[in-house]
């Protein structure tokens, strides 16, 4: 029985070598080279970014009337504050059509937390408004074989979008 057991595993480890050199010298065959690794290479293509401002809206943490302060002040802002967000919108030229997102707008505080936006010597009353800018950078990815000088087929596009500046300005509210 022993025997039996013996020979019946060598035919089996016999076949899986034969199995195995017939695969790797077809792979061979075939031009591969038997490494790991991507078959394709991708090349993406960025179409110049498109800059949009948002409507200017109130950061949180203000008094809904404003502060006043006769003598002057500083308040401060701060664009990472967990404050409210901006949606938007954009319509962007086909393939890409539309493009949707939210932007944080900071908050606002006089302990000295961010950049301070000096409030004018007056009688008003002042909140400051936050004007933001994003930047939409639109795509397209092509790929093709790896290390072939065949032409790039489209793969697919897309489109992102980031904040890429802020306005902050004292505004009278009275």
């Amino acid at each position: 029985m022993k025997r039996i057991v013996a020979f019946a595993l060598s035919l089996i480890m016999i076949f899986a070598s034969i199995c195995f050199s017939f695969g790797a010298s077809d792979l061979l065959k075939e031009g591969g080279s038997g490494e790991k690794g991507p078959k394709y290479e991708y090349q993406t293509i960025y179409d110049p970014p498109v800059f949009k401002d948002l409507d200017p809206d109130f950061p949180s943490g203000q008094d809904p009337g404003g502060v006043c302060l006769p003598s002057g002040g500083t308040l401060y802002y701060n664009k990472n504050g967990n404050g409210p967000t901006i949606s938007f919108g954009f319509m962007l030229p086909s393939p890409y059509n539309y493009i949707t997102g939210d932007i944080n707008i900071g908050t606002v505080n006089a302990t000295g937390v961010g950049i301070g936006i000096t409030i004018p010597a007056d009688h008003h009353h002042y909140k400051l408004q936050v004007t933001k800018t994003v930047k939409i950078v639109t795509y397209t990815t092509y790929y093709r074989l790896k290390g072939s000088s065949d032409p790039w087929v489209y793969y697919s596009h897309g489109s992102g979008y980031s904040d890429y500046s802020t306005l902050c300005v004292p505004v009278q509210v009275d």
